[in-house]
């Protein structure tokens, strides 16, 4: 996808990718945790942020947005669980039943009034990807790649009225993670001696 945002190079350890300036952080420190990420966007639709992750990667990723149950239906919980879009649907009226009919990632009118995060799950071929765009660049070296390498992509779209909590909270989950990375590297180091 070919953004018509200003971009910035980003690097974390091998990898390298030019991405929207308005996410660079927060696609950064999602590398930063091992979350892989594929392809981004700062403004796919208006007032909508994209991005695709790694099928388990990404299960991470919203659960440190989700972070803890809570029942109000306009809290950022419930938004991304969408818990009120399939577990009490039957419990609403007709009014608010139709907030929440009909929802998908098409949505181009800044997620209707639920402000639902939109999910959607897609095939990729990996090694079809990389024969596409990258063989020319590795002709003179021998590769083993795989005929198919399907991965499951977890594409999420969420209104950009979110972007600054989401920011927030992966940039104090990466500062937990990294923490975290220590104490384990000290352990291991104390068993070697």
């Amino acid at each position: 996808m070919e953004s018509k945002c200003k971009r910035k190079l980003i690097k974390f350890g091998n990898r390298e990718e030019d991405v929207d300036e308005g996410i660079a952080d927060l696609i950064l420190d999602c590398w930063k945790m091992d979350l892989t990420t594929f392809d981004s966007c700062q403004e796919l639709l208006p007032n909508v942020v994209w991005i695709e992750f790694d099928l388990y990667d990404g299960e991470k990723f919203i659960n440190l947005i989700a972070k803890e149950y809570n029942e109000d239906k306009n809290s950022l919980y419930s938004r991304v669980s969408n818990i009120w879009k399939y577990e009490k649907k039957d419990k609403l009226d007709d009014e608010s039943k139709n907030l929440y009919e009909g929802s998908s990632s098409e949505n181009t009118e800044a997620f209707g009034k639920d402000n639902c995060w939109r999910y959607d799950i897609h095939p990729v071929d990996m090694a079809y990807h990389f024969r596409q765009n990258h063989e020319d660049e590795f002709e003179d070296i021998d590769l083993d790649i795989p005929e198919v390498d399907i991965k499951l992509i977890l594409s999420i779209a969420f209104p950009k009225s979110d972007l600054k909590v989401v920011k927030s909270l992966i940039r104090d989950a990466r500062k937990e993670y990294e923490k975290f990375q220590v104490e384990e590297k000290g352990n291991n180091l104390k068993y070697l001696n």
